[in-house]
């Protein structure tokens, strides 16, 4: 995780983090970028729930996925990353 806002935002539920695959149209502030990766072979959608849990940490209202991936390196085996921002709405 990566703080990128100089605000701080109580907890939220994870239910109350929307996920986003596209670029909302409604204004808002990027709070932090964060992201997961596991070399266990896990589902990718694994993965993207831990990247909610970590948005609503920091009270996002939604987190945009910007990367989601699996990776079979050569030698260290397999990884599952996902990487989102965490926003919060302006409006």
């Amino acid at each position: 995780m990566m703080q990128v806002s100089t605000h701080h935002y109580p907890a939220v539920p994870v239910s109350s983090v929307q996920m986003l695959y596209q670029e909302p149209t409604k204004p808002y502030e990027v709070i932090a970028l964060v992201s997961h990766m596991n070399s266990l072979g896990l589902p990718i959608s694994w993965e993207i729930a831990a990247v909610r849990e970590e948005a609503a940490k920091l009270g996002a209202d939604a987190v945009l996925i910007i990367d989601a991936k699996q990776h079979i390196p050569f030698v260290t085996g397999e990884n599952v990353t996902a990487t989102g921002n965490a926003i919060k709405w302006t409006e």
